[in-house]
């Protein structure tokens, strides 16, 4: 997706709310230890229950990952922007 600068701010803001939400932190820890605990429960035959319980874990992981490049890109975007503001400024004030 082509984004613009800005735009990659404001959702990197978002994605900071996102993971300040205690509900959401709440739910992540939740959903962890839930999969850990049916880790330790399961027997070591049970391969499909095994499979499951990884990529059900990969799957947490790599919706924490995304959000924290949003994070991540927006912190990069906003200080492309401070940048080029200051730029901006410089030739402004050398007029």
């Amino acid at each position: 997706m082509d984004y613009k600068i800005s735009d990659l701010v404001v959702k990197g803001n978002d994605a900071k709310h996102l993971l300040d939400n205690p509900i959401l932190k709440e739910a992540f820890d939740q959903v962890a230890e839930h999969l850990e605990e049916r880790m330790l429960s399961i027997k070591s035959v049970d391969v499909r229950d095994c499979q499951d319980i990884v990529r059900t874990t990969q799957i947490l992981t790599a919706l924490e990952r995304a959000i924290y490049s949003f994070i991540e890109n927006g912190k990069f975007a906003q200080a492309e922007l401070n940048a080029i503001s200051k730029e901006k400024i410089s030739v402004f004030s050398r007029g």
